[in-house]
């Protein structure tokens, strides 16, 4: 029977009834992947604002990667950054670089 089955369908069933998280939430994994997928088709809510508080000492090079990164998200207006310097040393190189 499962020769006869299109590909694509074949792994829709395989996700629906076999897939390993089936196995440990049974019925109610995908009773919330199904509600996950309706809110996305039906629900028209805006995306909200995020803020993100981050502690930095004396790593600000690894903090400029993360900045470029965001830089490059869909929705980086909906991002806000808080940063709280705790006793860096380079925390001139780091607004340097921002500015």
């Amino acid at each position: 029977m499962k020769k006869y089955l299109p590909p694509g369908l074949k792994q829709f069933l395989w996700f629906v009834f076999k897939s390993p998280q089936r196995k440990f939430g049974g019925p109610w994994s995908l009773w919330s992947d199904v509600k996950g997928y309706l809110s996305i088709l039906f629900n028209s809510k805006k995306l909200e604002p995020i803020t993100i508080c981050t502690g930095l000492k004396n790593r600000s090079q690894n903090y400029l990667h993360l900045l470029k990164s965001l830089k490059h998200c869909a929705n980086k207006d909906l991002i806000q950054l808080s940063v709280f310097d705790c006793g860096s040393d380079d925390i001139g190189n780091l607004k340097q670089e921002i500015e």
